[in-house]
């Protein structure tokens, strides 16, 4: 968990995740900006990670520039266990089941 789009950044570099779950929490920071940086980083497996950005106000004039800054989904917030599980799908999908699984299981311990 980060409290700033720096500490993030380099929390990202440092553990190169397949997920990041941008939380509406980094008020002093432009999410579209955050959505930029943080989608540009490559995980382990040298794959872009995903980021998935949270709202309240789940409409085009959100959706739009924070897929276009390359978030791979927006959903409303708070993130529940269904958005999680979902994206969590989603990566499996897009790493195969092997590896994924342990990926997986790791991230749904912190649901």
């Amino acid at each position: 968990v980060a409290s700033s789009l720096t500490t993030g950044i380099c929390l990202a570099e440092r553990h190169r995740p397949e997920l990041i779950l941008l939380d509406r929490g980094l008020a002093s920071v432009n999410a579209f900006d955050a959505c930029r940086a943080l989608s540009g980083l490559t995980s382990r497996a040298q794959r872009r990670c995903r980021v998935v950005a949270g709202t309240s106000n789940l409409t085009d004039s959100v959706e739009k520039p924070a897929l276009m800054a390359g978030a791979a989904s927006v959903t409303l917030f708070p993130f529940t266990a269904t958005v999680v599980e979902g994206e969590l799908d989603r990566l499996e999908e897009r790493l195969g089941a092997r590896k994924s699984v342990a990926v997986a299981k790791e991230a749904r311990r912190h649901i």
